[in-house]
């Protein structure tokens, strides 16, 4: 991975793909915020990712990823809900 550059078009690239509609993690900035300031966070997202993969390491809390969503049913029952992943939209640019 140290082999790997992000460079500001790449961001902005991703930035743009990002569904604004999406769900987002909880106490997180909404994708829709990135969408419309895109051109002044891409150059500290450059910067933030290039240190994460020259250094291999990627921040704990953008692992967490996985949510129970109910489906029907009991919500005292387990079998009554669904994973559902819910990934930071800081990761989802990476």
């Amino acid at each position: 991975m140290r082999d790997v550059t992000v460079t500001e078009s790449d961001v902005l690239q991703a930035i743009s793909k990002i569904k604004t509609n999406a769900a987002s993690r909880p106490n997180c900035v909404p994708p829709v915020v990135f969408k419309k300031l895109k051109h002044s966070f891409a150059m500290p997202r450059t910067l933030t990712y290039n240190q994460l993969l020259s250094v291999a390491e990627v921040p704990a809390i953008w692992k967490m990823v996985h949510c129970a969503c109910r489906q029907k049913g009991s919500t005292t029952t387990f079998v009554n809900y669904r994973p559902i992943s819910l990934v930071s939209v800081l990761s989802k640019i990476l």
